[in-house]
């Protein structure tokens, strides 16, 4: 299972299209982010009802979760209050679905020239470095797709940039599909 926001979607709508990870389920939503996940302020929508994470994951019966969280979140709560809320959202996850695998990915970078205050690729990077740390502290798997996606001053490549911002071009979910399947060996 994936759960994301619109950049999971992007992967989402690939799959749909050339169908490069099987039946995996996706539980994203435009905007959502850990602190929707941990206060419920926000829900997923999985078999046409509005849900928790956590229950939609154990009701899918997934046995491995990919998650990409944070880019809507460290603009607005900034990077150590997004990792504070990572905690109490696997908390949850391991809560409902304790024998999940768990698969932590990078924040993908930002179109150098669509930078926004807070949402800025240094913050990105710092981010997911203590995502990184956060991960392995939590028994957590740590997949860097970030680093593949950068061009040459670090920010989002062109040829990966659907909309000159943070969204992805198809291209770049090809590429992100190699590196989940990489990492995970198949």
């Amino acid at each position: 299972a994936f759960i994301g926001d619109s950049i999971t979607m992007g992967l989402r709508n690939y799959n749909y299209k050339y169908n490069l990870l099987g039946k995996a389920t996706f539980l994203c939503q435009g905007s959502y982010s850990v602190n929707h996940a941990v206060n419920n302020s926000m829900y997923i929508t999985y078999r046409g009802e509005d849900r928790k994470p956590q229950n939609a994951l154990a009701d899918c019966g997934a046995k491995k979760v990919f998650i990409l969280l944070g880019m809507n979140d460290i603009g607005l709560h900034g990077v150590e209050k997004t990792i504070e809320n990572w905690g109490k959202f696997i908390a949850n996850l391991r809560e409902k679905c304790p024998d999940i695998e768990i698969y932590i990915q990078s924040g993908t970078p930002i179109y150098t020239a669509g930078q926004i205050g807070g949402l800025n690729n240094a913050r990105m990077d710092e981010y997911n470095e203590k995502l990184k740390a956060f991960a392995e502290e939590n028994s957590c798997h740590f997949i860097d797709i970030a680093t593949a996606l950068k061009d040459e001053n670090g920010g989002l490549a062109a040829e990966y940039a659907s909309d000159a911002y943070v969204h992805l071009t198809f291209p770049a979910c090809n590429l992100w599909i190699q590196l989940l399947k990489n990492y995970v060996g198949q």
